[in-house]
């Protein structure tokens, strides 16, 4: 037979006389479940990284060469972020990013032939 003494209780049994004992989690304890942790802390980064990068690529426009790589990126990080727990700043990022990419990819097509043209005259 256990020991009932003062010093073997169970803490659990004991919170009235102590409030701030911590009870032990069991397997049952929602908190522990892999729904409820909270999902994959580089992959909520990858989504808030991609629509970072997608405004950048937006405000980037006036800054020649600039654009194109912080468009690449923030679709790239996009994608890798689309399996985060909130998937909304990941499709955010790659759509302000395709936004961004396609007057880059303009602006470079523009800079190659203007080059092109001035090597042929």
């Amino acid at each position: 037979m256990a020991d009932s003494g003062p010093n073997r209780s169970d803490p659990r049994e004991n919170r009235a006389a102590n409030p701030y004992v911590v009870p032990e989690p069991t397997a049952e304890d929602p908190a522990l479940q892999p729904d409820s942790v909270g999902g994959d802390f580089r992959q909520d980064s990858m989504a808030t990284t991609s629509l970072v990068l997608g405004f950048l690529s937006l405000f980037s426009l006036c800054i020649p060469c600039v654009g194109l790589p912080l468009a690449v990126a923030g679709i790239a990080t996009g994608i890798r972020g689309l399996a985060a727990r909130q998937r909304a700043p990941a499709i955010c990022g790659i759509g302000l990013s395709i936004l961004g990419l396609l007057p880059a990819l303009f602006e470079w097509a523009v800079l190659l032939w203007r080059s092109l043209q001035q090597g042929i005259q």
